[in-house]
């Protein structure tokens, strides 16, 4: 990587016309490119790479996976506060866009607030999951988390039982 890192300096800086093209990147190149940073687990430079377009993104497709992959980021970085404060806003930004996202922000906004130990705001959001995204593969990790909140946070058993039979299947 190092060598290509130093390949590409090297091509850009002889090369004007390339070195056009690279500062003007368009923000779906610009947001491909964090991305692909975050799937590469290369976190600090995905963080870095989407807070650069905090203030360049106008619509809501583009917002979403901006605030998304931001707070998906500073998670991994466990900077729970911040990436909190981001996926908050992912959540209607990416309901409002019809993204696939929409799932992903509310689960891990659901995560986040749990960490930061606001298990209203968690619950509130797998409750909200179940609603929204019934069919999606994380409706099941929306129950779990909805149980273990019956039961550890409140204490409710009596409550998580009449969850439990309403939505897990026999």
């Amino acid at each position: 990587a190092r060598i290509g890192r130093d390949l590409a300096k090297r091509m850009i800086s002889d090369s004007s016309s390339l070195s056009k093209d690279w500062r003007q990147r368009t923000l779906d190149e610009k947001l491909a490119r964090a991305e692909s940073f975050l799937n590469r687990h290369r976190n600090t430079q995905a963080a870095r790479a989407f807070s650069a377009l905090t203030t360049v993104v106008k619509t809501d497709e583009h917002r979403c996976r901006q605030r998304y992959g931001l707070g998906r980021a500073l998670r991994k970085l466990r900077k729970w506060k911040t990436a909190r404060s981001y996926l908050e806003e992912a959540v209607p930004t990416c309901r409002r866009a019809q993204h696939d996202l929409a799932p992903w922000a509310r689960h891990l906004a659901a995560k986040a607030a749990n960490i930061r130990n606001a298990d209203a705001e968690s619950a509130a959001h797998y409750r909200a999951q179940l609603v929204e995204h019934r069919e999606h593969r994380l409706a099941d990790d929306a129950v779990y988390h909805l149980i273990r909140h019956l039961i550890d946070d409140l204490g409710d058993v009596v409550k998580a039982e009449r969850f439990i039979t309403r939505w897990v299947p026999e």
